[in-house]
């Protein structure tokens, strides 16, 4: 064997394991990362439908609110003792 053969066989003996467990460590990480995303996601998702639920009890609450005082008004209207009791 030339030396240049003896260099290339002594550094593809001391790095291939090292780079093959680098890229196993790497694979393992992108793995990870995956499932850390797909979390993620599903949070993000649990986030947006509890925002939309407490919009839409806020807007039927304002609603409720908007009903009670048409309400007492158009009582308030029909019987003009309601607007101040004595």
């Amino acid at each position: 064997m030339s030396v240049v053969e003896d260099v290339r066989q002594a550094l593809q003996d001391t790095l291939a394991p090292e780079i093959r467990e680098l890229k196993a460590r790497l694979d393992a990480l992108d793995t990870r990362m995956g499932h850390l995303e797909t979390r993620m996601d599903r949070n993000e998702a649990a986030a947006d439908r509890r925002h939309s639920e407490v919009l839409n009890t806020i807007r039927d609450a304002m609603e409720i609110t908007h009903l009670r005082e048409r309400i007492a008004r158009l009582e308030a209207e029909r019987d003009p003792k309601l607007q101040h009791p004595s």
